[in-house]
């Protein structure tokens, strides 16, 4: 039997077990055989390690992008090329994203319960391969998978940005400075907030009208300032504070007003506390938003090979995936504002 390298998660660690000779899979009669070409490390992953709550065994890595190379016996193959280059489109149970809070276990998705891409190899349903336009490199389909089409489904689904509007962005991290570009792109006035320089600096240079720190933030808003719709990806109880402070119709403007949205895509252990006073008076909704449509991914996809969205990747062999891991966790760690 061939086998491949795996980062296999299992129940009760906090890192991957590194499994050299993990078997090969053979494809379903739906499924294709994908050679994995990147696979990008999420803050889902982060979250999964540090729980520990699920209790499967399984090949994590969700985000990813890989070549055809053998096809199940119903798979059409003037519909799936080999060769050819797919992101993968996650399929959650129902066909639609989890409510927040759902248990772990309870969700059997690629990469997320069942085995997904940090391996050489991973089998996926030919129905959630999206084909890669030419040009567009394996390592930013990969993220497109998750870091851009979360940010776009927020943005221009959830949200609806429309010309002219106002848009806050709290964290920029790699979704949220995709968040930016994507926002931009469809007509909006954009703020962001980070309490990093160097990711302040990078959202201007993105297309961010204005960057601020939350200290800095703090001082617009008891000037007055507004904006149509806050997007957060930080999720902690001082973000979701001060944005409901930047939609709240009486920061700014009179009752009355047209009401402003907060769109919460990110998650934290932080209970977001308001009153439904600041709500209704405010005038202020407050949406979830979580991954996308498959169609979503199909849009980002073109407008990345357009260079609309350009994401920024770093990176690293699948061996180093617990260094990468644990980077990652440590940067949430220590910039919980971020």
């Amino acid at each position: 039997m061939s086998t491949m390298l795996a980062a296999v998660y299992t129940p009760g660690n906090d890192q991957l077990n590194l499994v050299p000779d993990f078997p090969i899979p053979e494809p379903a009669t739906n499924e294709v055989l994908l050679k994995i070409k990147a696979c990008g490390v999420c803050h889902s992953d982060v979250f999964v390690l540090t729980d520990a709550t699920d209790t499967r065994t399984y090949v994590m890595g969700h985000e990813a992008a890989g070549e055809a190379v053998k096809l199940g016996s119903s798979v059409a193959s003037e519909k799936i090329k080999l060769g050819q280059l797919y992101a993968i489109w996650v399929r959650f149970t129902g066909c639609v994203p989890p409510p927040v809070g759902t248990p772990p276990d309870a969700v059997p998705a690629f990469g997320l319960g069942i085995n997904g891409a940090y391996a050489d190899y991973a089998v996926v349903p030919a129905s959630q391969l999206v084909p890669v336009p030419d040009g567009v490199p394996p390592e930013i389909a990969a993220v497109c998978a998750d870091a851009v089409i979360t940010p776009y489904h927020a943005v221009h689904t959830t949200a609806n940005i429309q010309p002219g509007q106002t848009v806050l962005i709290f964290g920029i991290g790699g979704l949220g400075l995709n968040a930016v570009q994507i926002a931009k792109h469809f007509g909006a006035k954009v703020f962001a907030v980070d309490i990093r320089p160097e990711s302040r600096a990078l959202a201007k240079e993105f297309g961010a009208d204005e960057a601020f720190s939350t200290i800095e933030l703090a001082n617009e808003l008891a000037k007055g300032f507004f904006v149509d719709t806050v997007i957060d990806f930080v999720a902690s109880e001082n973000s979701f504070d001060q944005g409901i402070q930047a939609t709240s119709a009486t920061f700014g403007q009179t009752l009355g007003a047209k009401s402003g949205t907060i769109v919460l895509v990110g998650i934290s252990r932080d209970d977001q506390k308001v009153s439904s006073v600041d709500l209704v008076t405010g005038h202020v909704s407050v949406i979830p938003s979580l991954y996308g449509t498959i169609d979503d991914l199909k849009e980002v996809l073109d407008l990345v090979s357009q260079g609309v969205i350009k994401p920024q990747v770093q990176t690293a062999p699948l061996k180093e995936v617990n260094k990468v891991l644990h980077e990652l966790r440590a940067e949430n760690s220590d910039s919980p504002e971020a």
